[in-house]
């Protein structure tokens, strides 16, 4: 498991080195992070609900980043009960919350990484481009995303 900020620094980092060095269209993919470089690209979010690469939806993007954090894949099981593996670090104890994902746009996977973490210690963060998926499976997107999003049920 990656801690936060882990992995971040070295996607954006990447992606400065590639556009430096004169490339002009790439996706980088580091886990949960996925930075665009050029063109629009379609960038499938993950269904919590569903195995890996089952996905809800994608979102056009273009020279940005994308990062989901959520408690499907990252959790610990103690005495038959499910904890994620997020801290809230105010109670020193994994966050007890509805939330089952966090997807995020920002300029950069570091600052997407950082907000997607704030988000599940607070859900009221007004943050403006975001998709936060509930354990009931509700959702909210922001009005950002909603202009850049497409619900699919697969995606070639």
């Amino acid at each position: 498991h990656k801690t936060l900020h882990e992995g971040q620094g070295e996607v954006d980092l990447t992606k400065e080195i590639l556009v430096s060095e004169g490339i002009k269209e790439a996706i980088i993919n580091y886990g949960g992070s996925v930075v665009t470089i050029g063109k629009s690209y379609r960038i499938g979010i993950q269904n919590p609900f569903k195995k890996q690469g089952e996905i809800i939806g994608v979102l056009d993007i273009q020279d940005q980043a994308v990062v989901t954090s959520g408690n499907y894949e990252h959790f610990f099981i103690k005495n038959k009960k499910r904890y994620s593996h997020l801290l809230d670090l105010r109670k020193g104890r994994p966050v007890n919350n509805n939330i089952a994902s966090v997807t995020l746009v920002a300029d950069s996977a570091l600052e997407a990484d950082v907000y997607t973490t704030v988000m599940f210690m607070n859900t009221s963060s007004a943050y403006d481009r975001q998709l936060i998926i509930l354990n009931d499976g509700r959702y909210y997107m922001s009005d950002h995303l909603r202009k850049v999003f497409h619900k699919v049920d697969t995606y070639e």
